[in-house]
């Protein structure tokens, strides 16, 4: 990867982490509607000198956050709570584009979206 690549990294990876910054206020407002309190700890976050394997560990990442998000989605929409539906779905957008970003940094095409644990789809034989 060249040193231009790596700069335009730095450059997404800035605005990406603003996108999450954003993302976590308005769920943190929906919680707070819906009289919750936000109890999730964050995940460790796995570091590399490598910038290939760091890309390769975003796109990971931003593969299961997209699956966590369709969940909750589903969920929301099963309890009858469209706006926090709604407030995922435009995240969920941001996220998608996050993978397409960091899978066209790779080189490779975006993966295929990854369900969380317990609805992974079974192949037909």
């Amino acid at each position: 990867m060249s040193c231009r690549a790596v700069a335009r990294n730095r450059s997404a990876t800035q605005i990406f982490a603003n996108h999450e910054l954003q993302h976590a206020i308005k769920i943190a407002r929906q919680i707070d509607y819906l009289g919750g309190m936000p109890c999730v700890l964050p995940k460790p976050v796995k570091t590399s000198s490598d910038p290939v394997a760091m890309l390769r560990e975003d796109l990971e990442n931003e593969r299961a956050t997209v699956g966590r998000y369709r969940e909750r989605i589903r969920q929301a929409e099963a309890m009858g709570e469209y706006a926090l539906s709604e407030t995922l779905r435009v995240i969920i957008v941001q996220e998608q584009e996050h993978e397409i970003d960091l899978a066209a940094a790779l080189g490779i095409d975006v993966p295929l979206p990854k369900e969380p644990a317990g609805n992974q789809v079974q192949s037909k034989q």
